[in-house]
């Protein structure tokens, strides 16, 4: 029976072995395609777009991915180039802060709304 037992032991620690080993294996797969994916968002340029004056609480590409439209509590609704991140103009008209912003399927009209009453 002793005999029996010890076995009984010993393929259960390989067994937790073999487990702790694969978990490890697939811990250390993780972190290698973590730092992929961290080497790769490094080298992707990123832009700052400058020019709210307050918070920013919406943004919305247009469906062809050309224009990026921003919404915020400074009562405007700024539209900027996809490409260079150079500003393409500035929307005014809410009295208060715009707080949802979206574009028209065809991505010729753009709809904001704001805190206060209207949606331009």
């Amino acid at each position: 029976m002793s005999n029996s037992s010890d076995s009984s032991r010993v393929v259960t620690v390989l067994v937790i072995a073999a487990l702790c080993a694969v978990v490890g294996w697939a811990l250390q797969e993780g972190r290698k395609a973590e730092r992929e994916r961290m080497k790769v968002a490094e080298q992707e340029s990123v832009v700052v777009l400058e020019g709210h004056t307050h918070k920013v609480f919406a943004v919305a590409w247009n469906p062809s991915g050309t224009r990026l439209a921003s919404a915020s509590a400074d009562g405007t609704v700024r539209l900027w180039d996809g490409e260079t991140g150079k500003s393409g103009g500035v929307l005014e008209g809410h009295t208060s802060g715009v707080i949802a912003i979206a574009w028209n399927p065809s991505g010729t009209r753009l709809a904001s709304a704001g805190d206060g009453t209207s949606v331009v």
